[in-house]
């Protein structure tokens, strides 16, 4: 699937009077409409979600992430527990554009119990007016940031305290929406008619993330029990219809049969399994085993999810019978459609020279599309970027997984000179060794023979990286 550019949509003239031409609108206005709704099925891998815990009575952070920045509002969500009804506090840091930690948000005097009494905490950090004041100047928008989650407990007592962080989502907003015009039989046509649609159109393709993010494996272990490891986590805000769950897992031996699975929660802290494969045979080497699943009255509790909502997944494998021992060595879970658009959405028609049915059954029908993308009433927009796992206390592997999406690769090593490699292909067999350097390093993945659309990993020296639009500097 390679890139398709957003059609220049020519601006319509009153004075001289401008004709609207077949191609006018089928090249542009249509053109751009089937360029959103192709947006909104997309295919998209989740940013990570990642669960510490700790017993301090001081400030520590349990993990850290990096954030593309293309607002001034930036969406957090976590969940937090303890093992008693006890106090704690938490806070969230970011690092600004000369290296220094400024506080974004903290709360004190929190409390909960582990499983039974959780608290989650979910809102918008505006950047203008933070705990430190208003940074904007000191988190200038298209940059990539450090952000910093830290808990401490209340007192020295011996509790634990459970934080999952479901990330960080930089959330753009629609400033100058127009409202679409309503077309009317024998009315006299005015170019703003058309340019209003124009003027959305842009801003709906605006309004589209510039970043595809990496989905986070967790640490590679080897494990000899039958129990289930979620090994591959992530969140989204929920669009129909499907999720797909990928696993390269490595066997000492033949001899055991396992299962790929799939789980879904919500915030309330609900879960349900909502796929679980048949036995898969052990052959003794890497193996790549993957599965999607429609969430169509397949959700938490036979439930449709909720779209605009955020939820969390997880992909893992459970051994059935045998003893032989495994390693998993990267995985990717993601957010798939069929491509059906919604009910309401009106299919448009196909303009061509000489048609004469300029009416509004068929002018209307860009009005229906425009607005069912800008309420979010069945058709929702990628308009924000989420942000990916960069260093938690434990972490021992690297192996991040995306789509291919974009033309760049940004990525940033995380020390040393170890080598960082994009392992890709059917059987993710093929590999290619990324160059180091200091910084965020950019390469152009035109060079690379890796498909449009298809799944790679990055395995090694990196803790952090994305998809871009366009080369970062």
């Amino acid at each position: 699937m390679p890139f398709i550019p957003f059609p220049v949509i020519p601006t319509v003239q009153d004075s001289p009077v401008m004709a609207v031409s077949a191609a006018t609108i089928e090249k542009g206005h249509n053109s751009g409409l089937y360029f959103i709704l192709g947006e909104s099925h997309a295919s998209m891998p989740m940013g990570p979600r990642h669960a510490e815990h700790r017993d301090r009575d001081y400030y520590i952070s349990i993990c850290s992430v990096y954030l593309y920045h293309t607002s001034l509002t930036v969406r957090y969500g976590l969940r937090i527990d303890s093992t008693e009804q006890k106090r704690w506090y938490y806070r969230i840091r970011a690092k600004d554009k000369d290296g220094d930690w400024k506080v974004m948000q903290t709360e004190n005097a929190l409390s909960g119990t582990y499983d039974v009494n959780y608290t989650w905490k979910e809102g918008d950090i505006n950047i203008a007016a933070t705990p430190d004041g208003d940074l904007t100047a000191n988190f200038p928008l298209g940059k990539i940031y450090e952000w910093d989650f830290q808990i401490q407990c209340a007192t020295d007592q011996d509790y634990w305290v459970w934080i999952i962080v479901w990330g960080l989502f930089c959330r753009e907003s629609i400033s100058g929406w127009q409202t679409p015009h309503d077309f009317a039989e024998d009315e006299t046509s005015a170019a703003s008619h058309f340019n209003d649609i124009r003027t959305d159109l842009n801003l709906l393709r605006d309004q589209l993330s510039p970043i595809v993010p990496f989905s986070f494996s967790r640490n590679l272990t080897k494990y000899d029990d039958d129990d289930e490891h979620p090994f591959v986590t992530g969140v989204y805000r929920y669009r129909p219809d499907s999720l797909y769950g990928m696993i390269k897992v490595e066997f000492e031996e033949a001899g055991s049969n396992f299962r790929l699975y799939i789980r879904l929660y919500d915030t309330a802290g609900n879960g349900a399994k909502v796929y679980e494969s048949g036995n898969i045979a052990a052959t003794g080497h890497d193996q790549v085993v993957e599965a999607e699943v429609s969430l169509i009255d397949n959700g938490i509790g036979g439930a449709t999810p909720t779209v605009g909502t955020y939820y969390a997944a997880a992909v893992g494998i459970e051994r059935q019978d045998g003893s032989v021992a495994y390693d998993m060595e990267f995985g990717a879970i993601a957010r798939t459609s069929s491509g059906t658009p919604h009910a309401s959405w009106a299919p448009l028609n196909e303009w061509a020279e000489g048609d004469t049915d300029f009416g509004p059954t068929h002018l209307d029908k860009m009005k229906t599309n425009l607005e069912l993308f800008y309420t979010g009433g069945g058709e929702a927009m990628w308009g924000e970027s989420p942000s990916v796992l960069k260093w938690y206390p434990t972490i021992s592997t690297r192996r991040l997984s995306t789509i291919h999406r974009k033309r760049w690769l940004v990525y940033h090593i995380y020390s040393g000179s170890d080598p960082l490699k994009i392992w890709y292909g059917d059987d993710y067999d093929d590999s290619f060794e990324l160059p180091l350097g200091d910084g965020w390093l950019n390469q152009d993945l035109t060079e690379l023979p890796i498909p449009w659309g298809s799944y790679y990993s990055l395995v090694g020296n990196c803790d952090g990286a994305f998809e871009c639009d366009g080369a970062y500097n």
